[in-house]
């Protein structure tokens, strides 16, 4: 698959999913509050596409993770 699938993009995902999980919240919650589309926020999960920087920014914040 192209650099969504190196080593610390599956790590990062594995992570993002964990915290989803852990929050209770379902791919379509996490989307909503993150602002982007649930399709999105799909194919980043199953690493077909690298979030833009301001995306990972909305996922941050609507999983209360801190810079």
């Amino acid at each position: 698959m192209g650099e969504a699938d190196d080593g610390g993009a599956r790590v990062a995902r594995v992570e993002l999913q964990m915290l989803r999980l852990r929050l209770l919240l379902s791919g379509e919650e996490l989307a909503q509050k993150a602002g982007i589309a649930l399709s999105t926020y799909q194919r980043i999960e199953r690493g077909e596409q690298n979030p833009h920087p301001k995306t990972m920014r909305g996922l941050a914040l609507a999983l209360g993770v801190d810079e």
